[in-house]
């Protein structure tokens, strides 16, 4: 098994599909999906 990140909204459904299929054919059994979204600092923010 693997930890999987995932970008924000840079995931679409057919580039998904595809990794699950690489991963199935490189043997993976499984992966725990981390979403992670990007922040931008703001001047508002210190």
């Amino acid at each position: 098994m693997m930890r999987w990140w995932w970008f924000g909204p840079a995931v679409t459904p057919v580039e998904l599909d595809r990794e699950i299929a690489a991963m199935k054919a490189g043997g993976f059994g499984g992966f725990e999906v981390q979403p992670v979204r990007l922040v931008q600092a703001t001047d508002s923010v210190k």
